[in-house]
This record gives structure tokens, sequence and C-alpha cells, in this order.
């Protein structure tokens, strides 16, 4: 029903638009993974394709208004398995609207747009806010935003629902529309850019994360503020740089919040030979010691993980995948430019942790080191092709967590046409 929902809009979308601007955009992508990341090399790799289909239309009857509807199909290649086994005579419904917003521009005044329904959020480097396109499914947010826009500054305000409890009733009977609490999750934010200072953005931020889902009396489980700074820029015409800083309080299920990120990118921009550029980077979140009454495990709130620690996914969820004691990371980024349609690029980690994990049963912090490298090719304006990999050689800690010493591996392959 959700699908022919969403079909039956689109085509009324469509047919009713003759006399107006549509603009199209789409994207297939089919990823094929080889995952060997259990660190038993005894046992043999995992094997599976992603796939993922994207059409969109962005339909502007008048100046200064649009909707924009982006309708997704995002799944596994062989889930159209039936019970019969082989048929593939199944319907394995993953089709959805990914996106779906209404954007007004100069709206009041001419600075001001207005943006509501489903849609995307990216801020900065990502890593307090992405849209995690390697994700095959991606992240959505549904609210609105406000922007203020001037020549080289810009200014969101955003209110986003990010989980709902309460359902609209059937009908208006005691029953039905009874007080229930609203246990869901809201998440806002206020975020200004600047590009004044000229090579360089600087970007402020504070953002709001709530819960109201009680676990402890008295308490809603989560209210986090995660306050910061963002910052990219060129020093001379070779070097450049990138820096994150934030910090989080607030209180999470009783406990005070006392948390902070630390991130800094060096790097040199080289000419005349196949190597882009070179940079080395140094990051710490903060984790929570042992015993602390106060919780200080940094979480960013929706980052694309994936862009920074690790293209082998192992610490995505900070405080899940590093038992809450933070993480620290020191790496080295090349970026090579053999031929003007191909990049190429390697990434070497050194992974630990921000705290002790158990004194004094156990001080260790060593996570391990990995290897990423990536090759990417621009076959036209329309199609590319991917591949990559990683090697992780684990260190105490994670070879006592997955049981397993050897190094890991992984692996993948993705083509993509888009238009």
């Amino acid at each position: 029903m959700k699908i022919l929902t969403i079909i039956l809009v689109v085509l009324v979308v469509i047919s009713s638009s003759k006399s107006q601007e549509i603009k199209w955009d789409g994207e297939l992508r089919v990823r094929s993974e080889l995952d060997g990341r259990d660190f038993k090399n005894a046992t043999p790799p995992n094997y599976f394709s992603l796939f993922r289909a994207r059409l969109g239309a962005n339909i502007q009857p008048i100046e200064n208004a649009k909707v924009y509807l982006q309708i997704q199909d995002a799944r596994i290649y062989g889930e159209e398995k039936d019970a019969n086994g082989f048929n593939t005579i199944s319907n394995t419904s993953n089709l959805d609207l990914h996106q779906g917003y209404l954007q007004l521009d100069k709206f009041i005044y001419d600075e001001i747009s207005f943006k509501l329904g489903r849609q995307r959020l990216s801020y900065g480097s990502e890593r307090m806010m992405g849209a995690v396109m390697w994700n095959n499914i991606g992240r959505i947010y549904d609210g609105g935003l406000l922007r203020y826009e001037i020549p080289e500054h810009r200014f969101d305000l955003f209110v986003m629902n990010t989980a709902e409890t309460n359902k609209a009733p059937s009908a208006a009977t005691p029953a039905d529309v009874k007080f229930v609490r609203d246990a869901g999750q809201l998440f806002s934010g206020l975020y200004y850019s600047t590009k004044y200072f000229s090579g360089h953005q600087v970007d402020l931020f504070t953002l709001h994360q709530l819960d109201r889902n009680v676990s402890v009396s008295g308490f809603n489980d989560l209210s986090r503020f995660t306050s910061g700074l963002y910052a990219k820029g060129a020093i001379t015409n070779e070097l450049f740089y990138e820096g994150d800083l934030a910090i989080q309080n607030g209180w999470k299920k009783g406990n005070d919040i006392s948390a902070y990120l630390f991130a800094l990118t060096a790097g040199y921009n080289f000419t005349d030979i196949p190597i882009s550029s070179a940079s080395i980077s140094f990051e710490r979140l903060s984790g929570t010691p042992a015993g602390d009454a106060k919780y200080k495990t940094f979480e960013p709130p929706y980052a694309t993980g994936h862009k920074f620690y690790g293209f082998m996914d192992y610490f995505i969820s900070i405080p899940k995948h590093t038992d809450e004691r933070g993480l620290q990371d020191i790496y080295a980024r090349i970026i090579f430019h053999p031929y003007e349609s191909v990049t190429a690029n390697i990434a070497l980690h050194n992974f630990t942790l921000a705290e002790k994990l158990n004194p004094p049963a156990s001080d260790e912090t060593e996570l391990g080191q990995e290897i990423d490298f990536v090759l990417n090719w621009k076959y036209n304006k329309y199609v590319s092709f991917e591949c990559g990999g990683g090697l992780f050689l684990p260190g105490i800690v994670m070879r006592n967590k997955f049981g397993g010493a050897d190094v890991a591996h992984w692996g993948y392959l993705t083509t993509s046409f888009s238009f």
C-alpha cells in the first residue's frame, strides 16, 4: 500500500505539471562487499551486494517556491526469494519516500528561506551532522528549517522530529484522545557559517537532543547540548587545515554530561606530481573513566563516521563500539591523481581508547591499526567505478572483544550511475 501511494503521488504531480518546470535527478548504485572483519582468517569471508536506486523531481510552479520529491529503493541483492527458494517471485517492499519537502525562498524577507518536510541535513565536516551517503539508505530528518542568508554569512534554525511515539487518533473517542505522555525524540539546532575571512570558513553551532522517555524517575532519558566550532581554510597556496572543537553538557539518564571532541588536520597540496595532497590528523573523543559519576563520553549527534573513523566501520557508534571509553585516532592520508579521471587515496590509522577499559583489571587502550585504500574512476559524466578495502591489525582490546587475533580484511566494488 505504501508503494502504491508513493507512486500515485508522483504520477499525480507529473501529470498536473505540464506547464511547470520539472528537473529530474536520479541514481543507481550497486556495491558488492567482501567482509572478513571477524579477525579469524580460518573462517571464510561473507559476501553480499547492496543496491540503491533513487529518482527525484524538483518541481517549481512559481518563482521562489518549489517542491522536491525523491523516492528510493534500497535492498540487498537476493532479497526477492520466496518460500520455494529460487523462484524469485516475491515482493520485498523497500520503496519509500526518501525526501519530500516544500521550500519557499524570499520568505517574508529576501534573505530568508523556509524548508518544511523530509529533508537531508549536512554541516561542516559532518562530524556532528552528516548525510551518511555511504550507507545504503542514508540519513533523513523530518521537520522544518529556517535560513537567513546574506553574502558570506548563513544562519540556520531547525527543529527535527527524530522519533515519534504518539499516533494520530482514528476518531475522537475518549479512548483515542486521552492524554498519552510523548516519549519521543527531538533534535534542534542553531548553526552559523561564515566565509567573511578570505580563504577560510568558520562555523559556530549549538545543537540539542531531547529524548522524553523516562528510565530514571524525574528525568528525561536525554537532554544534551553540543556546542562548538568548525573551521577550514588555506594558510598558503600549499598549506591547508581543518578542525572541529565541541563540548557536550546536559544529562543522560540522570547523569550529568561533560564531554568533548577535538579534531585537527594539517595538510599540504602538491603541484606537478601525481600526489595531490598529504595530511596528518589527530582526533580525540572523550570517554568515561571506570567508576566516574559523570558521563564523559562524547557522542557525535548524527555524524558520518565512515569518513573519519576508518572505512572498515569498527567505530561507527562511538559509545557502543568503544564501551563508553571514547576514541583517539592519529592518522595520515595521501591522495593521488595519476590521471585526470582517476583518484586514489590511502589512509593509515592508529586507534586507541581515550580512557583505560577496566582498570585495574585491564588498563589496556590499544585498539589497533587500520590501513584503507580507495580508487575511483570517473568513466564519464554519469558513470563511475570505485573499489577499495582495508586491513586491520587488532590490538589487545579488539582481540579480546572479537576473540580473534588475525589481520582482518574487507573490500568492495561500486558501480554508480547518476544524473
